[in-house]
């Protein structure tokens, strides 16, 4: 008995020994940093799911990666954000400065997230039309922009709310033109007051999207 209680003190001195030993040399603290660091991760990777293009205000800052047929990456900030309703669907449009020109960010939520970027606005000339001919569109209209063909795509009316606003709402007509792979788009635009105008936007995937801040 008195033999068996030796070995167990001498056991217990072996394992105090090493635990001092491995504190001193830090592998106790470097475990503890270890679960710090995980923690940290996950709760980085929670507020990075957390940041949604959805979510962007006015002075939020994003930035976009292969955007167009140049695959072009750029920091944007918002500075203001528009709603547009569609029947009954709802469609934010964040304005955005690129530094020296702007963009619109047009974010449409149906079964899947859906984004387009309006990159820039060509002439009615550029698009070998005019204000006139709008009215005289028919159902096979195609436009050629820089080169492609688009193809009348869809025709409806919507409302813009201005800085969201829904108590100040401005009717407008729009025509749709796709290219052949729906990656690009022609929008001709008609307001109330009779001006036209012209969108040229291209999807962007949500992937290449990387929101720095909300507002």
């Amino acid at each position: 008995m008195i033999s068996i209680g030796i070995l167990a003190l001498i056991l217990g001195f072996v394992f105090l020994y090493l635990y001092q030993n491995q504190a001193k040399s830090g592998k106790v603290k470097l475990k503890s940093a270890d679960r710090l660091r995980a923690l940290q991760q996950q709760q980085q990777a929670h507020k990075d799911e957390l940041l949604s293009i959805e979510d962007v205000e006015k002075g939020g800052v994003i930035h976009l990666d292969d955007v167009g047929l140049r695959a072009e990456s750029f920091d944007a900030q918002i500075i203001a954000r528009h709603l547009h309703k569609v029947d009954s669907d709802r469609i934010i449009e964040l304005e955005a400065d690129r530094g020296g020109s702007k963009v619109y960010i047009s974010i449409e939520r149906d079964d899947e997230l859906s984004v387009d970027v309006t990159l820039t606005q060509p002439s009615l000339a550029s698009l070998g039309i005019s204000a006139k001919d709008i009215d005289n569109f028919v159902d096979d209209q195609k436009l050629n922009y820089d080169g492609t063909e688009y193809y009348a795509d869809y025709y409806n009316q919507a409302i813009f709310c201005r800085d969201s606003n829904e108590l100040n709402p401005e009717p407008y007509e729009f025509w749709d033109f796709a290219d052949e792979d729906e990656e690009q788009y022609i929008t001709i635009v008609r307001w109330q007051d009779g001006t036209v105008e012209a969108n040229y936007s291209v999807v962007i995937k949500p992937r290449n999207i990387t929101v720095y801040s909300r507002s």
